[in-house]
């Protein structure tokens, strides 16, 4: 699912870069050192001032010469962002090094209509390989299938046209558009949480494609993480209709590596729902 690929992808933290920290202030707020009194030597009474020789009468008063401290930038908001990044970049190359376990689970009114499992790695050309692992539940699959004839088959391409219209409609919003994303602060539809005691942070937008829609992007600010992204949408594409929602959920691994553990594709209307897990990660033999 290409959806899944874009939305760990770097441009959604730097979309977000010019808005979700930029209301900090700025780091210069102390007054500047020539608002400072004058050096008491200035009041000195006259006698002691004539007995000063000319060269160090032209001389700067010390308070002169004091500057205004401006905090490191790692303090800032922007280091937060730069640090997301980073983060993000770090662990793609780091997975390429990974073989890993993928389980696709598609449901049905609340019951699972299939189950495949994969086994996952980077090829040589930077892209993910799936190998299908067979399992017993995909062979009933099959057998329930061929029982249930040309109903079945008819069921199964309404499930795929719903799947096709849902995955559209989360691509446009993958990677966020900055422009978007700038009209919808300006209207009052983005907010920023203030950390809490895990310092997480949220960053919420709303109306940001379609009316009622909305966008959550939650991330660690002490480590510099991506926690996750959920987005709440509807579907309005021919006969397929109805709400929409996808959240992706990320994790570290032991040496810090982050990853997309869970992913959920789910359409309410019709009932459906398609679970991606991802687990027993390894590193691959040299």
């Amino acid at each position: 699912m290409s959806l899944w690929k874009v939305l760990v992808g770097l441009a959604l933290i730097g979309s977000l870069a010019s808005v979700a920290w930029a209301q900090a202030p700025p780091a210069e707020t102390q007054p500047p050192a020539a608002t400072q009194p004058p050096p008491a030597a200035a009041q000195a009474p006259p006698a002691a001032a004539t007995q000063a020789p000319p060269a160090e009468a032209t001389q700067p008063p010390p308070a002169a010469t004091a500057t205004a401290v401006t905090p490191p930038a790692a303090t800032g908001p922007e280091s937060h962002i730069e640090g997301i990044k980073q983060s993000l970049a770090t662990s793609a190359a780091a997975l390429k090094s990974y073989e890993w376990t993928q389980t696709v689970a598609l449901s049905l009114k609340g019951e699972e209509k299939s189950r495949k499992d994969y086994k996952c790695s980077y090829g040589a050309d930077g892209k993910v390989q799936k190998t299908a692992v067979p399992s017993t539940a995909t062979e009933e699959t099959k057998k329930k299938k061929g029982l249930r004839g040309k109903a079945v088959a008819n069921k199964m391409e309404d499930i795929q046209a719903t799947l096709k219209a849902a995955t559209e409609l989360m691509d446009q919003y993958s990677p966020l558009d900055p422009a978007k994303i700038q009209a919808a602060k300006a209207a009052g539809n983005v907010s920023v949480s203030v950390p809490g005691a895990d310092n997480r942070v949220r960053v919420t937008i709303k109306n940001y494609l379609k009316q009622g829609d909305m966008v959550e992007v939650e991330v660690d600010g002490a480590k510099n993480t991506l926690q996750s992204v959920s987005i709440t949408s509807a579907m309005d594409q021919g006969d397929v209709k109805g709400p929409v929602s996808a959240k992706v959920t990320y994790a570290a691994l032991a040496d810090g590596t982050q990853y997309t553990i869970k992913q959920v594709l789910d359409m309410k209307a019709q009932s459906l729902k398609v679970d991606v897990d991802n687990g027993s990660y390894s590193k691959k033999a040299s």
